[in-house]
């Protein structure tokens, strides 16, 4: 039976020299870590462009013929000593793997072999020494499928699933590392909860505070300034919006309607902590006259206008209070019994309030 293995465990083996299986199957619903691991795989097996010019193979499983495939499975490698076989978007050509809709058929009927699938079969009963078969999947293997059940013992399984929250703070302390940038542990809190656990999401998120950070080493809360929450529901914009205007039960109705769907409160509380810290330096650019600062609050003009609005009638003090109510929140979250939706409908009832006062 194959062994499964977790992306950076498999790199790790494979840097420090262990044997190479004769395929990897890499499967999952998150395509970018998904091409990253065969990006990696691929360069460190293939150093030089000229390595990959004689020994790198890409097929797109749709488009391929069978018999050229396993043709090109048997060939030695051109003055190489590895073959690397890429079939990409296997789940387009395959009927060995698992499908959502037979979770709803009581009865499903018995799927024959597709001639990719028994290409594979012939292989895998005597996979060549010199060639690595990548295979990489949005869906997995059945286990009940003679795909799945023929894997030699040597073939490995990397599931690319969406990332836990600890592994999403691995992945962006590696990211950041790796480009020379490091960050607090409450910077990357706050990044994870604002774009969610999403590889490809977080990717992207981060060239961006890349651009904006330039040359500096460490960053600090200003650099999350550039990162869209624009993924959320429009509901949290709408709480947003509610909670600005002091409008006490409709902020609660929406947080209610939120937190069914489910989202996760966490997520909910980064992108409001967002929003007052943005709050809170549009104050200070206000009260230094700062008005070329100002304008490079955001992105989008449309959030500094409302930001700017919100600063100017907010005194210090309540600001002070919302952040201690933001904090205090985040405290019971992560350490508290009490119901998640509790505790956030009294946030929301707590900035509503102090947005709805006068004066200061």
């Amino acid at each position: 039976m194959a062994v499964e293995k977790s992306p950076d465990s498999l790199m790790d083996g494979i840097r420090k020299g262990k044997s190479l299986p004769p395929l990897i199957f890499v499967y999952g619903p998150d395509t970018y870590t998904r091409n990253r691991l065969i990006s990696q795989l691929v360069e460190h097996l293939l150093p030089s462009e000229k390595d990959r010019v004689f020994a790198l193979e890409e097929w797109e499983a749709r488009e391929t013929d069978p018999g050229h495939l396993l043709s090109t499975l048997k060939t030695l490698p051109m003055g190489q000593r590895l073959k690397v076989v890429v079939l990409q978007r296997f789940e387009t050509a395959s009927a060995s793997l698992l499908k959502e809709e037979k979770k709803r058929d009581q009865n499903p009927r018995r799927e024959t072999d597709s001639g990719l699938d028994n290409a594979l079969l012939r292989y895998i009963a005597h996979p060549s020494r010199n060639t690595l078969l990548l295979i990489s999947s949005a869906a997995g293997l059945r286990k009940n499928s003679r795909l799945y059940r023929a894997l030699p013992h040597a073939a490995v399984l990397v599931p690319c699933s969406q990332f836990t929250a600890s592994e999403a703070s691995r992945f962006v302390r590696a990211f950041l590392s790796e480009n020379g940038k490091r960050a607090s542990a409450t910077w990357v809190e706050q990044l994870i909860g604002m774009v969610g656990p999403d590889a490809a999401r977080l990717a992207s998120e981060l060239e961006k505070v890349l651009l904006l950070s330039g040359d500096r080493e460490t960053l600090s809360e200003e650099d999350l300034e550039i990162v869209s929450a624009a993924e959320m529901p429009r509901d949290v914009f709408a709480l947003l919006n509610a909670i600005t205007a002091g409008q006490k039960g409709k902020a609660m109705e929406i947080i209610r309607e939120i937190l069914r769907m489910p989202e996760p409160p966490l997520r909910i509380l980064a992108v409001l902590s967002w929003h007052y810290h943005l709050v809170l330096k549009a104050r200070v650019l206000i009260q230094e006259g700062n008005q070329k600062e100002l304008k490079r609050l955001h992105h989008s003009r449309f959030v500094v206008d409302k930001i700017t609005r919100q600063a100017r009638g907010m005194s210090m003090e309540r600001l002070r209070r919302a952040f201690t109510r933001l904090r205090e929140t985040d405290r019971l979250l992560k350490g508290s019994r009490l119901p998640p939706l509790q505790v956030m409908e009294q946030l929301v009832f707590a900035l509503s309030t102090l947005e709805s006062e006068r004066g200061g």
